[in-house]
């Protein structure tokens, strides 16, 4: 199941200076603040992010979202990229990806960008930082959210 929210925030694109692991590795405003992301609001309707228009040239984004539990649960958090990736969950980097490669939204296929974690009761901010170098095309990114036991 594909999700995502109504609206998310977006920062940069911050400019391209260096290769894949050194974008990556590099952090702009978003990953030194305590409430990073003021940047753009956008409206996402049917999951579609336009990652061809945000990141239409080489740089580094960030985009902001939030998911709301009723209650404390386990779930299955996947961030499947098909460029340079790291995302956090509430201010806790969950892992940083230096790979290119096509996505592959499903859990099994993908093995990398994928874990459990927790979510607590209330609103989990997920930051994703998406990385495009001078030599590469345009990024494709799903955000896949489902029950810890997958």
């Amino acid at each position: 199941m594909l999700i995502g929210a109504n609206a998310v925030r977006t920062a940069g694109p911050y400019p391209a200076v260096g290769g894949d692991q050194e974008l990556l590795d590099g952090a702009f405003d978003p990953e030194m603040a305590e409430r990073p992301v003021t940047g753009a609001e956008l409206a996402v309707f049917g999951n579609a992010l336009p990652l061809d228009a945000l990141l239409a040239t080489p740089g580094v984004l960030y985009v902001q979202m939030f998911f709301h539990a009723d209650e404390a649960i386990d779930v299955t958090l996947g961030v499947d990229c098909s460029h340079p990736v790291k995302a956090w969950l509430r201010g806790e980097q969950l892992f940083a990806e230096c790979r290119r490669r096509p996505i592959r939204p499903t859990i099994p296929a993908a093995r990398t960008g994928y874990q459990v974690v927790g979510l607590r009761p209330g609103w989990n901010e997920l930051l994703v930082k998406i990385v495009r170098a001078h030599d590469a095309s345009t990024p494709e990114c799903h955000v896949v959210l489902s029950s810890g036991d997958r």
